[in-house]
């Protein structure tokens, strides 16, 4: 018989709760797949129909959307219905 400590079961158990104690010493501490990506996406001159195909494809797949006034509503029509949508007014 091997040593118990040999088995990925274990070692898969240990790195668990490592992770585990580090999330209970520091609550804001978000390992790195937990932490997402941030996009900055422009709308360009407003037209839905210039927004990029990337920019589409990053708004079709977003958690949440943080917008101004000057977003045209068609492009937000983009996003999921079940992401978050943050309106920050912005007027010039």
């Amino acid at each position: 018989a091997e040593p118990l400590c040999g088995h990925d079961f274990v070692v898969d158990a240990c790195v668990d709760r490592i992770r585990e104690a580090r999330r209970r010493d520091d609550p804001f501490r978000l390992t790195r797949r937990e932490r997402g990506k941030v996009f900055l996406v422009g709308a360009g001159p407003g037209d839905p129909g210039l927004l990029t195909v990337k920019a589409r494809d990053l708004l079709r797949r977003c958690d949440t959307v943080v917008y101004d006034y000057l977003v045209n509503e068609e492009i937000l029509n983009v996003v999921l219905p079940d992401a978050e949508k943050i309106y920050v007014g912005k007027v010039g």
